[in-house]
């Protein structure tokens, strides 16, 4: 959909476009989101591409959100939304860094990562420092572990025998390449709560909540998608995270159609 100067304002795909646009026509404007009123009374033209399955369709939709980032369209346009997450060992520092970038000199580094990733990355640091301070109550975090935004880079282990630093590294490596829950069961076991206020364990139950599902939203799905198109080991770059996910719908439309 586009504007009266031309601007491409909106990419979308269906099965059934005349009903799709239906939608638009005749729906009521007290019943509509407000964005999607906006959308309609901005329109001046409408344009189509056939393609040949809806798979094809959901990848040249990506391609076109990727290119023209549509004012009214808000999901994959926005790099701001993939993060890689890794974790530098050096000088007896063990340290754990989100970044836009995928930065491939590092040797562990993981993602793209998309899907609350920033939050997951936050628990991550709360209940890895949780495990090896074993803080009182949450007000005995670091500051930067407690505020809205975890921070892009934060040493969460420092003078630890090689033996523990070994240990932590490779579940955190487990974690974060989708393979191993073990980092989990570890900090479960770790992170002590019986003594603590029933604030701080809620505190603690909530990280570990979100801790599980960015594991099976991010690091877990990767791994999955990997696996089923065949690719190596490698990081996956932001725009081929969502075409294989368009890809892997498809697959699973299929498998319940079978």
């Amino acid at each position: 959909m586009t504007g009266a100067r031309g601007e491409v304002l909106y990419v979308g795909q269906s099965g059934n476009l005349r009903a799709r646009l239906n939608c638009y026509k005749n729906g009521n404007p007290d019943a509509l989101p407000r964005r999607i009123v906006r959308l309609i009374h901005s329109v001046a033209s409408v344009t189509w591409e056939e393609c040949a399955s809806r798979q094809l369709a959901r990848v040249r939709e990506n391609e076109l959100l990727r290119l023209h980032r549509p004012k009214f369209n808000r999901v994959n346009t926005y790099p701001e939304g993939y993060w890689f997450i890794g974790l530098v060992a050096r000088d007896e520092q063990l340290t754990l860094f989100r970044s836009r970038e995928r930065l491939s000199y590092q040797k562990y580094v993981y993602g793209a990562f998309k899907g609350g990733a920033i939050y997951g990355f936050g628990a991550l640091l709360r209940l890895v420092w949780s495990a090896i301070y074993q803080p009182t109550s949450p007000y005995g975090l670091p500051r930067q572990l407690v505020s809205a935004r975890p921070p892009t880079r934060f040493t969460v282990m420092a003078r630890s025998p090689k033996s523990a630093e070994a240990h932590l590294i490779e579940r955190i490596h487990g974690y974060l390449s989708g393979q191993s829950e073990e980092l989990i069961e570890w900090l479960t076991r770790m992170v002590r709560t019986e003594e603590l206020s029933l604030f701080h364990r809620n505190f603690i139950a909530a990280n570990m909540e979100m801790l599980q599902r960015f594991f099976e939203n991010g690091p877990r799905r990767i791994l999955r998608l990997k696996r089923e198109h065949g690719l190596d080991a490698g990081l996956v770059r932001k725009d081929e995270l969502d075409d294989l996910l368009a890809l892997s719908v498809e697959r699973a439309e299929l498998s319940v159609k079978r």
